[in-house]
């Protein structure tokens, strides 16, 4: 057993594998909020103390909501927002993507190619965890294209990897497409639902081989800049401009307000009968107004519970804020109970309870004014947000004016001193 120098993580080896030992126990499961359950993992085994509604707020979930057009389920992975790299800054680390390829661009590769880009990802990995450091990897179990994991191990074949987040912690899988199944030949892949714009023109959607690496770290950012940069991006967040997802069939995917705008409009024109329709045809991220409905609600009363507490504790690190970004997490909150007020059946129910509140139109029209309302505590709550940033500009200039005024009053004060020993 070896102990990484830099790292001080403990890598061990027996046999044909490789692992690393000590990696924290936490599931990280597939929903909207996975890959920054999945950062928890690497920054605890890193020895940060992190709480999941902080990494929520740094990462930009919080503030996030996208709605896709024709109740998508590309909704539940579009953010406009890189949030791992978001994350991995804030905590002063660095990082990176291995995501070269859209699962479409892959599949049309020559299976040699698919093959050589596969076994370079694996690379990556093999050598992440010689250095101590365990990855997040997305899809390369038989879980499926959904199912994100740490990877904390491997084996001399290629062909397996050690997780922990997906059940009994250090489980070892074979790769998922690398094996011929019945009368069908392996991939060379393994393809992965992924959130955020980890490549250009990209907020979400599924990349071959996708891999999170969490490199050194240089030193934790300033609390001051971390509180700015996060609340900066929930205003971003909300005015961000629509995403045409080409994958997906030139699918528009609209966020921040124009997300609750689309979002109410669709409950107001929603037919059930159609609705159904389309969710019977199966596939990837196709259209289902309810888990629709439940994940951009989960998103609302998990992701606004978090930015309210971010708020709150935002003003312990800036300069005289407390009154805007309290005002701010007060509407986030009022958004919260408004929305478990109004839709109980996709926050606590199951799908029999969903099925019957879509197929009333009372309720929907309801609904549809409850989430125009929610969008009116929404902007008042970014209101709130740019007034405090407003006030944070005013009172601490950008280190770059802080500069330059430095460097102005020391060229003063040398000609003045000039200026004196010239009268001696």
């Amino acid at each position: 057993m070896a102990q990484h120098a830099k790292t001080g993580a403990r890598v061990r080896r027996r046999d044909s594998r490789t692992w690393v030992e000590g990696v924290p126990e936490s599931g990280v499961g597939e929903g909207w909020d996975r890959l920054v359950r999945g950062i928890r993992i690497l920054l605890e085994h890193r020895g940060e103390e992190v709480q999941l509604r902080r990494l929520m707020a740094l990462s930009g979930d919080a503030f996030n909501l996208c709605f896709a057009a024709g109740w998508h389920g590309m909704a539940r992975l579009a953010v406009p927002t890189d949030t791992l790299g978001n994350v991995a800054a804030a905590f002063g680390y660095d990082q990176w993507w291995h995501a070269p390829l859209r699962a479409r661009e892959m599949s049309r590769l020559p299976l040699s190619a698919r093959r050589e880009l596969t076994h370079s990802a694996l690379k990556q990995i093999r050598e992440e965890i010689d250095a101590g450091r365990p990855v997040l990897a997305g899809g390369c179990t038989e879980r499926g294209c959904d199912a994100w994991s740490v990877v904390v191990g491997y084996d001399d074949s290629g062909e397996q990897l050690c997780h922990v987040g997906i059940g009994e912690p250090y489980c070892w899988a074979s790769v998922r497409g690398l094996q011929a199944g019945d009368e069908q030949e392996a991939p060379g892949y393994w393809d992965g639902c992924v959130r955020g714009t980890v490549r250009p023109n990209f907020v979400g959607g599924r990349l071959a081989n996708p891999v999170f690496l969490l490199g050194e770290s240089h030193g934790l950012a300033g609390g001051r800049a971390t509180a700015v940069g996060a609340l900066s991006r929930a205003v971003d967040l909300f005015e961000a401009d629509r995403h045409e997802a080409r994958q997906w069939g030139d699918l528009t995917c609209w966020f921040g307000r124009r997300a609750y705008q689309e979002w109410a409009g669709a409950l107001d024109d929603f037919h059930p009968a159609a609705d159904s329709a389309q969710a019977a045809d199966g596939g990837c991220c196709v259209p289902d107004t309810r888990l629709v409905m439940a994940g951009m609600l989960d998103n609302v009363v998990r992701g606004r519970t978090a930015a309210a507490e971010f708020c709150n504790r935002a003003a312990d690190v800036l300069g005289n804020v407390r009154h805007h970004t309290d005002a701010a997490a007060r509407s986030y909150r009022r958004e919260v109970a408004l929305a478990r007020d109004a839709f109980p059946a996709f926050i606590a129910g199951g799908p029999r309870e969903m099925e019957e509140w879509l197929a009333d139109p009372e309720r929907r029209s309801l609904g549809a004014e409850a989430v125009r309302n929610m969008l009116e505590h929404e902007q008042a709550a970014v209101r709130a947000i740019q007034q405090a940033l407003q006030v944070e500009r005013q009172e601490v200039p950008p280190a770059s004016t802080h500069s330059v005024a430095s460097r102005e009053e020391a060229a003063r004060s040398r000609e003045k001193l000039e200026e004196e020993k010239e009268g001696l």
